[in-house]
C-alpha cells in the first residue's frame, strides 16, 4: 500500500488530472513531465466470448455495496443499464424532473463523480489530501443535490469526448 501511495503523490502541479476516453490510451498520458501515471478505470467490464456469435455481457465496474448504500440514501433504485428511450416510457427522457425519476444507472454516477472531481470546491477542500492519495468522492447529500451534479457532469463528459453539440459551436476562427 505505501508503494501505491508514493505511485499516486502530485509531484509538482496541484489535482488536475481527470480524464475520460472512450478509447484505449496510454499508462502515460496523463503527464509526461511529471512522475503521475494514468490509471484507468472502466465503468464496465465485459467477459470474453466464446464464439463470433456470442453477444458479450458487461457489467458494472463498481463496488456493489456502495452503490446499493447510495441507493438507500437517496431512495432510488440502481439498474446496471439506462433503459433505452422509446415512446411508451419517458423514465429517461430529459422532460422528467428530477424529483420523479426513481432510478439511476451506471452511467448516471459516472457523471456525478466527473462532477465531484471537476469541481473547483473539491479540488480546493481536498487540495492536500489529493496531493498523498487517490480521491475519494463524497455520497450524495440527496438526490436534488445528485441529479444536479449528475446534469453537469453529464454535460461536462459529453464534451470533453466531443459527443455534445456545444463543441460545433466555435468561438474561434482559423483564417
Amino acid at each position: 500500500m505505501e508503494q501505491l501511495r508514493r505511485d499516486t503523490q502530485q509531484s509538482t502541479y496541484d489535482f488536475q488530472h481527470i480524464f475520460i476516453t472512450n478509447c484505449i490510451s496510454d499508462k502515460c498520458s496523463v503527464s509526461l513531465q511529471t512522475k503521475e501515471a494514468s490509471y484507468h478505470l472502466p465503468l464496465y467490464l465485459t467477459k470474453e466470448k466464446t464464439s463470433i456469435d456470442q453477444v458479450s455481457d458487461r457489467s458494472p465496474n463498481l463496488a456493489i455495496n456502495i452503490v446499493k448504500e447510495i441507493a438507500e440514501n437517496l431512495s432510488l433504485t440502481f439498474t446496471p443499464e439506462k433503459e433505452p428511450e422509446s415512446e411508451v416510457c419517458f423514465a429517461n427522457s430529459a422532460e422528467v424532473r428530477p424529483e420523479y425519476k426513481l432510478t439511476f444507472a451506471s452511467i448516471d454516477l459516472l457523471d456525478y463523480i466527473y462532477a465531484v472531481l471537476h469541481s473547483p470546491t473539491y479540488r480546493e477542500k481536498y487540495k492536500e489530501f489529493l496531493k498523498i492519495d487517490f480521491p475519494r468522492i463524497p455520497f450524495p447529500k440527496d438526490a436534488k443535490f445528485f441529479w444536479q451534479l449528475l446534469q453537469l457532469g453529464g454535460e461536462l463528459r459529453q464534451i470533453h469526448l466531443l459527443e455534445s453539440p456545444v463543441v460545433d459551436d466555435y468561438i474561434t476562427g482559423y483564417p
